[in-house]
């Protein structure tokens, strides 16, 4: 158990890798008794950001100035980011809603459903992230704020494809903010929403080699 933030515990499970830290700086003090490695005020502190606050409307207003080409280079941030840890858009379908919401050419828009617009806002919210600490802090805030407002639209009623993908991508996001509890808790929400679909079975998409079922 470690202190969050707000000074609560909070279970780490025994396999996570901050585990085994707790495991050493207990070896370290039975054999050689209390050092400042084993014992300080920050021992039992996650390691944790405080979440952000929108302190105004400069974030959103930066984000709407994002051009296409802009939006281009966070994009590729955003998959080479994610190539190998996960796989939730093909190029071309990312490429074609990313077209889809600049023909709105507004921050605003809803030419798309709202998970799936939350899905290309968080795609452009992780590129921003990992492109440069100045546009995490203004474009990726913002991109997230945007989708996370949207991804609860609905209450979480009618689990889709496009839930799992976006509460996927929510996770990843809070993960590089340091949020851990968040992220576990939007982790939570995508493999549920993946159990109710039925995505853990093979038979659910197998036998169907439709588009809908690609995306499965």
């Amino acid at each position: 158990m470690l202190l969050n933030l707000r000074g609560e515990r909070v279970y780490i499970g025994g396999a996570a890798s901050i585990s085994f830290l707790q495991i050493v700086r207990n070896l370290v003090s039975q054999q050689i008794g209390p050092s400042a490695f084993s014992h300080n005020e920050k021992s039992d502190t996650m390691l944790e950001i405080e979440s952000p606050t929108a302190t105004g409307p400069g974030a959103e207003i930066n984000a709407t100035r994002l051009n296409q080409e802009q939006k281009q280079m966070y994009l590729r941030s955003y998959h080479a980011v994610t190539e190998a840890l996960i796989h939730v858009f093909d190029a071309s379908e990312l490429e074609s809603l990313l077209i889809s919401d600049e023909d709105t050419n507004s921050f605003t828009s809803t030419a798309l459903p709202p998970l799936k617009q939350a899905s290309v806002d968080l795609a452009i919210a992780i590129g921003a992230q990992c492109e440069s600490l100045s546009s995490s802090r203004t474009i990726g805030q913002a991109y997230f704020r945007k989708a996370r407002s949207r991804a609860f639209e609905g209450f979480l009623e009618d689990p889709d494809i496009d839930m799992v993908r976006t509460f996927l991508l929510m996770a990843f996001y809070m993960l590089g903010e340091c949020r851990r509890n968040a992220a576990f808790m939007y982790l939570g929400v995508a493999a549920k929403a993946a159990l109710a679909l039925g995505l853990h079975s093979r038979e659910s998409y197998a036998a169907k080699p439709g588009l809908a079922d690609q995306s499965r």
